[in-house]
């Protein structure tokens, strides 16, 4: 059994690319997947083939740019399940700014390495030595 099995795990932007790979992978591991995305067919067609393929998965039309319908999402998928344990939150937004009216913020690569490595370290820390 994988640490994953049963987990409820609520995936933004699951209609299409890392959002609907990674609903298969861990649906596939056993988690309980809510989808989300604006593509509702696709999500439709996704909750099918996980649900053919053994799993269990619900979706729910979701717009990351709309509060409420971030909302709702988050609702049904507790109305469902009854609660979540995992959020993936790989819903892209898009600027609606000119390319040249964006603020944009220029980060050093030593940063950015320093950056992933403490979100790294945060989501996984290293077990207690039991030896």
């Amino acid at each position: 059994m994988s640490g994953i099995q049963d987990k409820v795990v609520a995936i933004t932007g699951a209609s299409s690319g890392i959002g609907e790979a990674t609903a298969r992978l861990l649906a596939g591991r056993g988690a309980r997947v809510m989808l989300g995305a604006r593509g509702i067919g696709r999500l439709n067609a996704l909750a099918r083939e996980i649900t053919l393929a053994g799993g269990t998965a619900h979706y729910q039309a979701l717009d990351v740019a709309r509060p409420a319908s971030v909302q709702n999402f988050i609702d049904e998928a507790r109305a469902v399940f009854g609660h979540i344990d995992i959020l993936v939150d790989n819903a892209g937004a898009m600027a609606t700014a000119a390319l040249a009216d964006l603020r944009v913020t220029v980060i050093s690569p030593e940063d950015l390495a320093r950056a992933i490595a403490n979100a790294f370290a945060f989501a996984a820390p290293e077990e207690a030595d039991t030896g």
